[in-house]
């Protein structure tokens, strides 16, 4: 995706992101409804790797990627 067809993509509707979340009750909402964020628990850090590629791969496909934090026992993903 360019950045054209990034700056002209429409944004969702408070009534489109409110029916979105209802179905996605693991995230919450973030940044002034910019964003949403999860927070994930992994049981190894090994396992914690896997998951980032398996991210990093999906961001590829939709040229959309997620900031991922990780800490010792907590995993925090957020899009906007």
């Amino acid at each position: 995706m360019d950045e054209d067809s990034v700056a002209s993509a429409e944004l969702l509707s408070t009534e489109d992101i409110a029916s979105y979340m209802a179905s996605w009750p693991k995230w919450e909402l973030i940044n002034d409804g910019t964003a949403i964020l999860r927070h994930v628990q992994i049981a190894t850090h090994l396992s914690t790797v896997a998951f980032v590629q398996a991210a990093v791969e999906m961001g590829d496909v939709h040229d959309h990627q997620p900031d991922i934090q990780i800490q010792a026992r907590q995993r925090l993903l957020s899009l906007t």
